[in-house]
């Protein structure tokens, strides 16, 4: 499990415990993040995080194949309950797009 940026012109993601680019805030969600999916159920169909963020508030997009287990989105929660802002969970396209206090995956 890999938690990191793609390397510059490369399709590899580099392996990384801490970012001082990144917000401390946001840098100190690498290796949580790393825990939360190594633990997940859908560790082999979730292809990619991505995360936005402003001075204090953190929003994660979880992409996943296929649906998430009730276990999955209980680590999801317990994430978003962790962190300042909101972990969005998205199967698809823009309409399977839902905050985890709207309803969960679908």
């Amino acid at each position: 499990m890999l938690v990191g940026f793609h390397e510059r012109k490369s399709g590899y993601v580099a392996d990384m415990k801490e970012c001082h680019v990144l917000p401390p805030h946001v840098s100190a969600l690498l290796l949580p993040l790393r825990a939360l999916i190594t633990n997940m159920d859908a560790i082999e169909t979730i292809p990619q995080i991505e995360l936005a963020c402003g001075d204090a508030v953190i929003a994660l997009v979880l992409r996943h194949m296929e649906p998430l287990s009730d276990g999955d989105l209980s680590c999801c929660v317990n994430l978003h309950e962790a962190m300042p802002g909101s972990v969005v969970v998205a199967a698809k396209g823009l309409d399977t797009v839902h905050l985890l206090d709207e309803g969960g995956a679908s």
